[in-house]
C-alpha cells in the first residue's frame, strides 16, 4: 500500500514507547550524526528564524539543504533538523540502535513536507556501533506547511522487529484523510509502510431548522440527502496482534474502527429539522492487516472502510 497523503488517534499496545524531542539529550553519537550529516548552517538559521518571534526562533540550524530546489531556484532550501528519539535492543541478530531525527522545512508552503531522517547501527558488544542503514523521508508527522515529525512511537511488529511510528495527515476539500505511518529496518533495509486510521467528510452537517445560519452548498432536501450520503466519520485504534503468530517475521496489525460511513434522511420532526441516520456504523469493529512477504508490506483487507477519496 502506497498513501501519498496519510492520525487524528493512534494507540498501540504496551510494547510501544512514546517519546517527543523534548527531553532527548543528544549524546557523543548523536551529535557526531548531526555535526556529519546535518553541519551548522548560519545562512539556513537565518532564513529559518525571518519572521518568526523570540519564542519561535532556534539558535541552531543543524542544516539538511535541498540540492534540487537549491539549484534551480537559487536559493537556500533544506531543513532544520533535530534529534527527536532512539530505541536500543536486543535482537538474534545482535544489538541495533535506532536513531530518528526530523527537521522543519525553510519553506512553510502548505504542500511543502518536512523530513525524517532514520539511522540504524548494530553493534557485537553494545558499546562500538557499526551503521547499518540509513533511509531519509517526507516527514511522516507533519500537517504539511513544512512540519518536521516532533512526536514518534517505537513498536515491536515482529520478533525483535522495531519500528518507529508516528501520525500525519491532510486535509483538501473539506476531507480530512490521516494514517499511521510506519518505518522500519528489515535484513538492512529500511521500508515504509502506512495504515489509514482516520477519514472524515462531510460530518458537520448544518440544518437550516436547527442553525440559524448554514452556509451549505445544497439548497433542498435532494441536495442535502447527496451531501449526506457522502459523509463519514472513522477513526481507527492501530494495535500490533502480538497474540497472533507472525507472518514472514511479522505480527498482524489491527485496526479497530468506530464511526459512520455515510448517512440518509429517514424522517423530519415537527420544526422542519432531518432525522437522519447512519448508513453503515461501525462500533469497536477490528480489521488485521497481514504483511505480504512477496509485496514487502501489509494489505488493506478488502471491507477495510477507511478509505480516501482522493487517492
Amino acid at each position: 500500500m502506497k498513501f501519498t497523503r496519510t492520525l487524528l488517534t493512534v494507540s498501540v499496545l504496551s510494547t510501544a514507547q512514546l517519546v517527543s524531542a523534548q527531553g532527548n539529550k543528544p549524546d557523543t553519537l548523536v551529535q557526531q550524526l548531526l555535526e556529519t550529516h546535518y553541519p551548522d548552517n548560519q545562512k539556513a538559521l537565518e532564513a529559518f528564524n525571518k519572521g518568526r518571534n523570540a519564542e519561535e526562533a532556534i539558535r541552531q540550524c543543524h542544516f539538511r539543504n535541498d540540492k534540487e530546489r537549491d539549484d534551480k531556484e537559487e536559493i537556500i532550501a533544506g531543513y532544520c533538523m533535530d534529534f527527536i528519539g532512539e530505541k536500543m535492543v536486543d535482537t538474534a541478530q545482535g544489538r541495533r540502535r535506532y536513531l530518528f531525527f526530523s527537521g522543519e522545512n525553510l519553506n512553510h508552503a502548505h504542500a511543502m513536507s518536512g523530513l525524517d531522517s532514520l539511522f540504524v547501527f548494530d553493534s557485537v558488544n553494545g558499546r562500538d556501533w557499526r551503521l547499518l542503514t540509513r533511509k531519509e523521508t517526507d516527514a511522516m508527522g507533519g500537517w504539511g506547511w513544512g512540519q518536521a515529525t516532533r512526536s514518534i512511537q517505537w513498536l515491536e511488529i515482529g520478533p525483535g522487529l522495531w519500528a518507529v511510528m508516528s501520525k500525519s495527515g491532510f486535509r483538501t476539500g473539506g476531507e480530512t484523510d490521516s494514517s499511521a505511518r510506519i518505518l522500519y529496518e528489515d535484513d538492512g533495509n529500511i521500508r515504509h509502510t502506512a495504515i489509514p486510521i482516520a477519514f472524515n467528510i462531510h460530518d458537520d452537517f448544518c440544518d437550516p431548522a436547527v442553525t440559524d445560519f448554514c452556509d451549505n452548498d445544497w439548497q433542498d432536501e435532494a441536495g442535502a440527502a447527496r451531501e449526506l450520503a457522502e459523509s463519514a466519520a472513522l477513526r481507527g485504534v492501530l494495535s500490533v496482534r502480538r497474540d497472533l503468530p507472525p507472518e514472514a517475521g511479522f505480527y498482524p496489525l489491527q485496526v479497530t474502527v468506530d464511526g459512520y460511513r455515510g448517512r440518509k434522511i429517514t424522517d423530519r420532526r415537527d420544526n422542519g429539522a432531518f432525522v437522519i441516520t447512519p448508513v453503515q456504523a461501525f462500533q469497536r469493529q477490528p480489521y488485521l492487516f497481514h504483511y505480504d512477504a512477496a509485496q514487502q508490506d501489509y494489505v488493506m483487507p478488502t471491507d477495510f472502510p477507511i478509505r480516501f477519496t482522493t487517492d
